[in-house]
């Protein structure tokens, strides 16, 4: 796989360094990339990133993302993938192939800066999927009070015999909980606590349980934002949480339907 558009579920990372694109002061171009911000042991909240090729043909990758620094603060911006390390764990990516030509990194006479840019390329004689398939059934439904978000996500999945859907919606929660790099817990105390965003997947198990992996973005009472995983067993829904549910239908499951 050569060109992709992906979408970052989110992950820990143990180094993590980014920069952000204020206007460039000097006017020459549209904007002015800042020197390197380090974040330290961070987790990327969500994010979304392109694969291309640089002027030279070298893998490339551009990123934007939500984070949680070491220190706990929520920021955003264009993250330094060649001076980022992912942790310990595997981070669960979305990625859909672009095929029948290549993102080439050029410069844009426009902005006065490079971007990548669809070239028209050979055709390829060989393609590689990381896992095809399709998506399959939709799914809403409400998850009431006090129960729990993480728990109520798998219940409903188990219910509807879907598996690997993504989630998204909104809703409160009593208090939140987001997991940490060293195994601890941020608590966030409500109620209510805003869900801002949220974004996941559900997996099976060897066992035919299923487990989900959910993230995304928090409001507490005065407006301050937090961001991490959602710890189970530890975000009650307070008021009501919609949430959609797509299912991913791997191709030899597909194939088997």
């Amino acid at each position: 796989m050569k060109n992709a558009s992906t979408t970052i579920l989110g992950g820990f990372f143990t180094e993590l360094q980014y920069c952000v694109a204020p206007p460039d002061p000097s006017h020459k171009a549209v904007i002015a990339y800042t020197q390197p911000i380090r974040a330290g042991r961070a987790y990327m909240i969500f994010g979304n990133a392109t694969l291309g090729k640089d002027a030279q043909g070298k893998p490339v990758v551009h990123c934007h993302a939500a984070i949680r620094t070491e220190s706990g603060q929520t920021k955003g911006g264009h993250i330094l993938t060649e001076s980022s390390i992912v942790g310990p764990e595997p981070i669960p990516v979305l990625v859909t192939s672009l095929d029948g030509f290549e993102l080439r990194v050029t410069y844009d006479p426009e902005t006065n800066i490079e971007l990548l840019e669809p070239k028209r390329s050979a055709p390829m004689n060989k393609t590689t999927i990381v896992e095809g398939g399709a998506m399959g059934r939709v799914a809403y439904a409400r998850i009431a009070p006090n129960e729990d978000l993480i728990q109520g996500v798998e219940k409903l999945c188990l219910a509807e015999a879907s598996r690997t859907p993504s989630s998204a919606r909104l809703g409160s929660l009593v208090d939140a909980c987001l997991g940490t790099l060293d195994g601890k817990c941020l608590q966030i105390k409500g109620p209510a606590v805003e869900i801002v965003s949220l974004a996941g997947e559900v997996r099976s198990n060897d066992d035919g349980s299923l487990s989900a992996s959910l993230s995304g973005v928090v409001a507490d009472t005065e407006g301050n934002v937090y961001g991490g995983p959602f710890v189970a067993g530890s975000n009650s829904i307070c008021m009501t949480f919609e949430v959609t549910l797509e299912e991913w239908l791997p191709a030899v499951e597909q194939a088997a339907t």
